[in-house]
């Protein structure tokens, strides 16, 4: 009898035992959220790049905008006196006084009065 007792507690035992294809579904699992936490930080990671490009996307063209107008402003300070001197004058910088000379119709200049040399008289 106690032989029985044996293999009848060893077949209760069999009979107890997890099938196979348990331990493989645990390690599919495992593998799977590995898989899903692993993609998660990734996009986490990726959006926020997203959006970091998006932002300096803007400020670069912000500062094309900016750098055409700039390169348009300095072309006509170059070129048109008329936006010139309000410049020059923010600055506190003036004109030097010009002397214009007219010619008559002999073609001799007059000279200014401060120029006129003596008579002799």
């Amino acid at each position: 009898m106690a032989g029985r007792l044996k293999k009848t507690a060893y077949a209760s035992v069999r009979t107890e035992r997890r099938p196979r294809w348990v331990g493989f579904l645990a390690a599919v699992a495992l593998c799977l959220l590995l898989v899903v936490t692993v993609n998660y930080k990734s996009f986490a990671v990726f959006e926020r790049e997203r959006v970091q490009q998006k932002e300096l996307n803007e400020k670069i063209e912000d500062l094309a905008d900016e750098n055409l107008a700039l390169q348009e402003e300095i072309h006509y300070l170059k070129t048109d006196p008329k936006k010139l001197e309000p410049e020059a004058k923010k600055l506190g910088l003036e004109r030097k006084k010009e002397v214009v000379s007219k010619a008559d119709e002999t073609g001799t200049a007059e000279v200014p009065a401060n120029r006129q040399s003596p008579t002799n008289k």
